[in-house]
Parts: structure tokens; C-alpha cells; sequence
């Protein structure tokens, strides 16, 4: 298992040539994975953009504007 950074970064180190699952996972958010061909001397750079999980249990938030009086 490989940590990021403060920064969300993170350095995956030396491989075996070939293909590799990278899965990044964290408490309230989506699960990610994704399946990667390493080569000898390239560098691979990637973002990766996790969406919020949803909580079933938990009410839709209805935004109000803000000139709007909150409903009571």
C-alpha cells in the first residue's frame, strides 16, 4: 500500500515492466481503479478526479439561493 503526500502526491517507486492495477480508495469517496502498462524509462504522470460517495441514508441537500428566505 503507497500513501500520498500533503499534497496528494505520490511516488509508486520501480516496477516490473508490464501491467499494473493501480485502485485508490478513501472514506467518502468512490472507489478508483485503473489498469497501467509500465515500460522501462517512461514516466507516467496521472490525476485522478474522485467523486464524493453518496450516503443513502442521509437527505438530499436542497441549496437555496441566496436572496431567498429559508422555508419554515
Amino acid at each position: 500500500m503507497i500513501y500520498s503526500d500533503e499534497n496528494a502526491e505520490f511516488n509508486l517507486g520501480a516496477h516490473q515492466e508490464g501491467q499494473q492495477l493501480l485502485i485508490a480508495v478513501k472514506l467518502g469517496y468512490k472507489h478508483w481503479e485503473e489498469v497501467v502498462e509500465i515500460k522501462k524509462g517512461v514516466d507516467i504522470e496521472m490525476n485522478i478526479d474522485r467523486e464524493p460517495e453518496v450516503d443513502p441514508t442521509e437527505p438530499p441537500v436542497d441549496p437555496v439561493e441566496p436572496d431567498e428566505p429559508p422555508a419554515t
